[in-house]
């Protein structure tokens, strides 16, 4: 079995046929499960969860409808109880994954073999596992489920800002191999889709001035900061505007652009740009 969560709710079997099943309840109950795979989750939890707000006197019956059609979804009705992936186990049930796939997992074990590529100095293979890490992803996480509310909103928050900060990790491997002029497109996408978050606004303007833009590189600081000032009465942060002095002052050629994470360089201006490890650390 093969289960998505990095979007909408997928599951499919090993003959690629589709079982994700069709009822609100029941793929609210799997996305719980999902979430807290190879942890039990206790009935009085999972109970909380599915009725937000009044639980009905039949909630503990209806759970258990619940899962019995998952079991048969999971193919649990063909198998024994000791080899089933949806067992009971108190207080609750446990969701056991074993050898089959979570898109979430593997985006995490691509992750984490980026970091150690980029601490080894392999930032090609770096950026190339976060490329196929980001690859993984469908949309936003849990996208038909979130609404549930509680922690499958919350759990998809945290997945949607793990996606997120390994694109950026991603611009900072690709920023050090002086891929700028390639990252520009991208990166004017990505500053439209989060139009507050400073960081790809940093990122966009070093590539364009790495491009021989600076003039655009000013623009987009000029953008960000109407919008802070406008949406939230604030100025961009220190890191924005020292970048913004090195656009005014420095030539493409003596930008130093250290990154946000650990070993990405050693300030923001002077010298000639130095070619350190990235430390990519795991979402």
């Amino acid at each position: 079995m093969r289960f998505g969560i990095l979007g909408s709710l997928e599951v499919e079997d090993d003959a690629c046929d589709v079982r994700t099943p069709g009822a609100s309840k029941p793929r609210v109950l799997l996305a719980h499960l999902l979430t807290n795979a190879d942890r039990v989750v206790s009935v009085e939890r999972l109970i909380a969860q599915m009725w937000r707000r009044q639980p009905p006197r039949t909630a503990r019956t209806a759970l258990h409808v619940y899962v019995s059609k998952l079991r048969r979804l999971l193919g649990g009705e063909t198998t024994t109880p000791d080899r089933s992936m949806l067992v009971t186990q108190p207080p609750g049930y446990l969701l056991r994954l074993g050898g089959a796939g979570l898109d979430a997992r593997v985006f995490d074990t691509l992750l984490a073999t980026a970091r150690t590529r980029a601490n080894q100095g392999r930032l090609c293979e770096a950026s190339q596992l976060i490329t196929d890490a980001l690859g993984l992803w469908r949309g936003p996480a849990l996208a038909d489920v979130r609404s549930a509310g509680g922690d499958l909103e919350n759990e998809a928050r945290r997945l949607d800002e793990t996606r997120i900060t390994a694109y950026e990790r991603r611009v900072e491997l690709d920023l050090q191999l002086d891929r700028h002029a390639d990252l520009v497109g991208e990166l004017y996408a990505a500053t439209s889709d989060h139009p507050m978050r400073e960081s790809l606004h940093e990122y966009l303007m070093v590539a364009l001035h790495r491009s021989g833009r600076p003039g655009e590189a000013l623009e987009v600081y000029r953008a960000i900061h109407r919008s802070l000032q406008d949406t939230l009465g604030l100025e961009p942060g220190p890191r924005l505007q020292r970048l913004q002095r090195t656009v005014l002052t420095r030539g493409a050629e003596d930008l130093e652009y250290p990154g946000r994470w650990p070993g990405s360089g050693r300030g923001l201006a002077g010298g000639t740009r130095p070619r350190p490890n990235l430390s990519v650390r795991s979402a």
